[in-house]
C-alpha cells in the first residue's frame, strides 16, 4: 500500500542522497510502500540477486562497448540513477498537486534509466529490462511486465520468479528483434551472472535466518566458494559479493536488520565465532586476503 508523499518528503530523500546515504534514501521511500525503491536498493548496495545480476549485466554490456567499469564508475551510475529516480518522483508530484500517491510506471522507469545511462556515456541497453521493454510492442503488456517485476520483495525466490518472467518475455517476443533478443540472452548467460546467483545463495539463508544450523551455514560456505570460482574465470572478484558474505557471517542484522527485527543480544557481532567457530574466522581471513 502506497503512503502518499509530498515534495517535502522527496526533498528529505534528496538530502539523504547528498549526504552519501543512498541506501537510507531508498529505504525511506520503500517505507512509504514504493516497491521500486526496494529493488533499486538491491542494485545500489548489491545485496539482492536481481541487484547483483543487474550490476553484472551492466559490466558485460559496458565491456562489449569498450568501457572499463571500475568501482568509481559503478558508484557514479548508482548515484545518477538515484537522482533520476527522485527527479521522476518530483515530476509525478508536480502533475498531481504536490502528491506522490502511486508507484512509478513502466515508461517512467524506462525513461529515467535511459536518461541516466545516456548522461554517463553508457548504452541504454545496459539495463536488464531495456531489451524486454523494447521487444514488447504493446504498452499495456509492458505495464503488466513492470507490475510483475515489482511484486518481488528482493528475496531469492521472488527474484528468481522475476528472472523467469523476463526470460519468458524475451523468448516470446524475440521475433520482433531476434538479434536484440539473442544479445540479451548472451549477456544473461555469462559466468558473472552464475557467480551472482551462487553469491546470493551463500548469504540469504543466514541473513534471513539468524539461527541457521550448521547445514545451512555449510551450504552458504560452499555456495560462496562456488561464486568465487566462477569469478576467477574472468580474473576478478566481485567486492559486493565478498562484503555481503562477510556481513552475513559476522552480523545477520547487516543492512536489513531493522526491518528483520533480529535480536542483537542473542546474535551480536560475534556471530562468526559463536556459530561458525574458528573455521568461520579462518574463512573470513582467507576471503579478505583474496579480495585485497
Amino acid at each position: 500500500m502506497i503512503i502518499p508523499m509530498t515534495s517535502e518528503n522527496i526533498q528529505y530523500a534528496r538530502s539523504l542522497l547528498s549526504q552519501g546515504r543512498r541506501e537510507e534514501m531508498y529505504l525511506y521511500i520503500a517505507g512509504k510502500g514504493h516497491r521500486y525503491a526496494t529493488l533499486a536498493s538491491g542494485v545500489s548496495e548489491g545485496n539482492m540477486l536481481s541487484g547483483l545480476i543487474a550490476l553484472e549485466f551492466l559490466e558485460t554490456t559496458a565491456g562489449s562497448d569498450g568501457i572499463v567499469l571500475n568501482q568509481a564508475r559503478i558508484d557514479e551510475v548508482r548515484n545518477s540513477m538515484a537522482l533520476a529516480y527522485l527527479n521522476t518522483l518530483d515530476q509525478i508530484a508536480f502533475g498531481n498537486g504536490g502528491i506522490i500517491d502511486r508507484e512509478i510506471k513502466a515508461d517512467e522507469a524506462w525513461e529515467f534509466h535511459n536518461q541516466a545511462f545516456r548522461l554517463l556515456g553508457f548504452s541504454e541497453d545496459s539495463w536488464t529490462v531495456n531489451t524486454p521493454f523494447t521487444l514488447i510492442e504493446n504498452q499495456s503488456e509492458r505495464e503488466q511486465l513492470w507490475s510483475d517485476l515489482l511484486r518481488s520483495d528482493g528475496r531469492l525466490l521472488a527474484d528468481g520468479v522475476s528472472g523467469r518472467v523476463l526470460l519468458a518475455t524475451v523468448i516470446k517476443n524475440s521475433g520482433n528483434d531476434l538479434t536484440g533478443g539473442l544479445y540479451w540472452l548472451q549477456r544473461m548467460a555469462n559466468r558473472d551472472v552464475v557467480s551472482a546467483a551462487f553469491a546470493r545463495l551463500s548469504t540469504e539463508p543466514m541473513l534471513y535466518n539468524p539461527t541457521a544450523d550448521i547445514g545451512q551455514q555449510s551450504f552458504g560456505l560452499v555456495a560462496f566458494y562456488q561464486s568465487l570460482i566462477w569469478d576467477v574465470f574472468d580474473g576478478e572478484i566481485n567486492q559486493d559479493q565478498v562484503r555481503l558474505y562477510l556481513g552475513s557471517i559476522e552480523s545477520p542484522q547487516y543492512n536489513l536488520g531493522n526491518a528483520l527485527n533480529f535480536d542483537p543480544e542473542r546474535i551480536g557481532n560475534k556471530y562468526a565465532n559463536e556459530m561458525l567457530g574458528d573455521s568461520g574466522q579462518n574463512m573470513r581471513t582467507a576471503t579478505i586476503s583474496m579480495a585485497a
